[in-house]
């Protein structure tokens, strides 16, 4: 039974995929690529706007959770003459007790620089963008040579 099932599936060639599956598969990954890069502009633009400043971390702790993970570091700084306090971000447990150089984004949180998250973004993002962009470069030059 198994070997006329192998023989008659042998005989007949694969059924090429629909163009149009393709095209909105390699249009999701490409859009999501180029959202990562947008992503990793909008956390530069975070980490680099605002103003310079120094702020007290007085308050870490680490959380697990089923969503995200990390540490959450709370600190004081001065805006406008005015005491703020509120979260880090990008803020370390080791910081605790300590004043750092921060971007202060108002009375609402501070930012402490950090290029390894906006850099990340921008290679994984160039990177699907790369891969699917050669993909779609090959379906459509197997597609113009079969036509």
């Amino acid at each position: 039974m198994m070997a006329s099932l192998n023989a008659a599936s042998a005989k007949r060639p694969a059924k090429p995929p629909n163009p149009r599956v393709v095209y909105a598969t390699l249009a999701f990954f490409l859009l999501a690529g180029l959202g990562i890069i947008a992503g990793g502009a909008l956390a530069w633009r975070d980490e680099h706007s605002g103003t310079a400043g120094t702020a007290h971390v007085y308050r870490c702790y680490r959380h697990v959770s089923r969503t995200a993970g990390g540490p959450d570091c709370y600190a004081r700084w001065t805006y406008n003459g005015h005491v703020a306090t509120g979260y880090v971000e990008n803020g370390n447990t080791s910081q605790l007790g300590k004043d750092v150089s921060v971007r202060i984004h108002g009375t609402g949180h501070v930012t402490e620089t950090r290029n390894v998250t906006p850099i990340g973004l921008w290679l994984m993002g160039l990177f699907v963008t790369g891969v699917f962009g050669f993909v779609l470069v090959r379906y459509r030059r197997r597609g113009a040579r079969t036509a």
